[in-house]
């Protein structure tokens, strides 16, 4: 009988949101996978277009273009970037490069689930360090290595929490690794981090054993086309060409990225529109009584007194054809994580979430 590697056997599938059912006449408000509520760049959408006219040919293997237009907005080299499908292929690499049976990898307790899940794929155990408060502890990080640690991953800002560290911990984080542990930093929300709090740390990964991640599919609206990069030591980006798929990334993502990132004023302002619907969205559900958590992402994690008014709420939410997320896989059973959407589609949740209370 055919059978599959034995660790393999015992994996749980990455979890998604459930769907409401598909006989609904009202169109779902999809707030659950921290999504971009705003098209992306006319000129993104545009290269892409003009991309697919030529779809009979492979994609450019080494990104050129793509890279070439992430180094020169961030000042970094561009032959240390390594662009993938999504930051989630470039973390299933990075875990294939470095992980095995027998060694480790630490991360945060309500850290980002696909760590998880790239780690228990090679085989390699995840080590939780404890979050007090909902707040990665960078002592609590370093307080779990050991001798059989390979790897430490941060998602900063942090999902679902929305928590964020300053450069000045990811440092004492680093600072406190010996050079035989990567230490993976994933900065998948960091455009929609407040600008006065948000320092950006590639230097890091010139001192070695860092590496950071980054994703076209939040802030810069093209979660259907599958793309992220990273910035890696030269020996990392090497290997990672070596043992990444050829023709990873479409072309017509290709050219959507390199156009996105060259529109920074489009950026910019869906930064500042962004961060004014969450301020006004936390304000709006304190009002309710209700206990959103800080967040400096594109999304609002929300603690309900016990984990049957959460699940309360959440049907009442889908009532109303809004899909939210649970946060059972998490552990967080008496939360829920809402993605930001338009003014007017967060006004309709308060305006939901508003009645569900008044039926309690």
């Amino acid at each position: 009988m055919l059978k599959p590697r034995d660790h393999l056997q015992h994996l749980a599938p990455y979890e998604l949101p459930k769907k409401l059912s598909a006989n609904r006449v009202t169109p779902p408000l999809l707030l659950a996978q921290n999504e971009n509520y705003a098209e992306p760049s006319i000129k993104a959408l545009a290269a892409a277009r003009h991309a697919c006219a030529n779809s009979t040919r492979y994609p450019d293997p080494d990104t050129v273009d793509l890279r070439f237009s992430i180094a020169n907005l961030h000042g970094i080299d561009p032959d240390r970037i390594v662009c993938g499908r999504g930051a989630m292929e470039l973390i299933s690499l990075l875990a294939m490069a470095y992980l095995e049976p027998g060694v480790s990898a630490v991360n945060s307790q309500f850290g980002y689930l696909y760590f998880q899940t790239a780690t228990e794929l090679v085989g390699a155990r995840l080590i939780k360090a404890p979050e007090p408060g909902l707040v990665v502890d960078p002592a609590a990080i370093t307080g779990c290595i050991d001798s059989t640690t390979r790897m430490v991953f941060i998602a900063n800002p942090g999902n679902p929490t929305g928590s964020f560290l300053t450069k000045s911990d990811l440092i004492r984080i680093r600072d406190s690794l010996p050079e035989s542990i990567l230490l993976v930093i994933d900065e998948a929300y960091a455009e929609f981090v407040e600008p006065h709090k948000y320092e950006a740390c590639f230097e890091l990964v010139d001192e070695g054993a860092t590496v950071v991640l980054r994703t076209f599919s939040k802030i810069y609206g093209l979660a259907g086309l599958r793309i992220g990069w990273g910035y890696f030591p030269f020996e990392i980006a090497a290997l990672l060409r070596i043992i990444q798929q050829p023709n990873s990334v479409t072309a017509p993502g290709q050219a959507a990225a390199a156009a996105a990132i060259r529109d920074q004023q489009h950026v910019l302002s869906l930064r500042e529109r962004t961060i004014q619907i969450r301020d006004d969205f936390v304000e709006s559900l304190r009002m309710l009584g209700l206990n959103p958590r800080p967040s400096q992402g594109n999304f609002v994690l929300v603690e309900f007194q016990s984990s049957t008014a959460a699940a309360s709420a959440d049907a009442h939410l889908r009532t109303d054809a809004i899909v939210v997320r649970r946060m059972d896989g998490y552990g967080l059973l008496d939360c829920l994580r809402i993605t930001l959407g338009t003014p007017e589609q967060m006004q309709f949740v308060v305006g939901s979430l508003a009645q569900w209370i008044d039926t309690q």
